[in-house]
């Protein structure tokens, strides 16, 4: 009979279940033409590392230039609910005042959801 090793088992329900208890955002940004190229590097160097500092995981993100969009996800281990106070707390902090603060004005609309994964067809 071959031993389980409980440790890599434990490991493995945990990661699981990180996986059930997590959300993804997906953000949908339409920039007025001409903002996208500055804001997508501004994204790279200021958004992301902020996003990660609190805790959020980017999934994708792309730049739609000839649509003027950008479109990305995150993922946030936990419920909406909480993802929802992280978000305010991330919009309320200091370093997102300094950082981020002001840098969206070429932004036209945002859509912002909590979104569904569903599974590929093949």
């Amino acid at each position: 009979m071959d031993q389980v090793n409980h440790a890599d088992s434990r490991a493995a329900s945990d990661f699981f279940n990180t996986l059930l208890m997590s959300v993804i955002q997906l953000r949908r940004y339409q920039f007025r033409k001409g903002v996208l190229p500055d804001w997508a590097v501004h994204w790279r160097e200021n958004v992301r590392p902020l996003r990660e500092q609190f805790g959020f995981t980017v999934v994708f993100a792309y730049a739609d230039y000839e649509n003027n969009q950008f479109v990305w996800a995150v993922r946030f281990d936990g419920t909406a609910e909480e993802l929802a106070v992280r978000d305010q707390e991330y919009h309320d902090s200091p370093e997102w005042a300094a950082r981020l603060g002001g840098k969206n004005g070429g932004m036209v609309s945002a859509t912002i959801a909590i979104v569904d994964e569903i599974s590929p067809l093949v």
